[in-house]
């Protein structure tokens, strides 16, 4: 891949999912390193392998516009790691992040099976991770989803100086027509108990519709606000 290239996609992303770009995790390695180049993974449930895709709507029908898939690590005792836009097997988490009217697809893979072998309930907390926009570090796996959707962001919070993420199977859709206007989003004002500083927990309730995207109230001098769905212009 050539220098002028890979600048052009990092000013692409930086310019699409901001928050994409400053949360992502601090690898080192991958688009263009052969796999002679790249360090063995650690024991930690960190990926091997990180694919993404960008779509030109936040419908999951629209259309694709931009894919790379970037290796990070070599699995050690002579275990694979998938790679590409694979959504199926033991290793592979998907997900969606939705930001500025654009889809963003992830597929992160690991070395070794997630563990889950129960099926999840409808709305039940399948596995919770840690890390920023793009959480890459799992913390418990509790069931396994049973389809191929991209799994949902329920519940952000922090514990201690690092961002928790429960991931559920599925997320309902927003009904924009109800009295409350489209409530998407609950944001409570809390004061962890590790640093005593005041953050908050972010709990997702739906899912926007297409050609909507969750917009925040403002938090100035609240203690619980709320995201509702508007129309993206354009």
């Amino acid at each position: 891949m050539s220098k002028s290239f890979k600048m052009s996609l990092s000013w692409a992303l930086l310019l699409l999912v901001p928050s994409l770009m400053e949360c992502a995790p601090s690898w080192s390695y991958g688009w263009g390193n052969t796999w002679q180049d790249l360090p063995f993974c650690s024991s930690d449930p960190v990926p091997c392998d990180m694919a993404l895709k960008m779509y030109a709507a936040t419908s999951p029908n629209s259309q694709e516009i931009y894919n790379t898939d970037r290796q990070i690590c070599t699995c050690p005792d002579g275990n694979t790691c998938p790679s590409g836009w694979i959504t199926q097997g033991d290793k592979t988490i998907t997900r969606d992040i939705l930001s500025r009217g654009r889809r963003i697809g992830i597929a992160l893979h690991y070395c070794n099976p997630l563990g889950a072998v129960r099926s999840c309930e409808d709305g039940e907390t399948a596995m919770v991770m840690e890390g920023g926009n793009i959480p890459e570090r799992i913390r418990s796996v509790n069931c396994k989803c049973q389809g191929q959707d991209p799994m949902k962001i329920k519940k952000s919070y922090m514990v201690g100086w690092k961002w928790n993420h429960d991931l559920v199977c599925n997320m309902p859709r927003c009904n924009i027509n109800r009295s409350d206007g489209g409530m998407c989003e609950k944001i409570r004002k809390v004061r962890d108990p590790q640093t005593w500083l005041e953050t908050y927990v972010n709990t997702n309730l739906c899912e926007c519709p297409t050609g909507y995207d969750c917009i925040q109230e403002s938090r100035l001098n609240k203690e619980v606000f709320y995201g509702y769905c508007q129309r993206i212009n354009g």
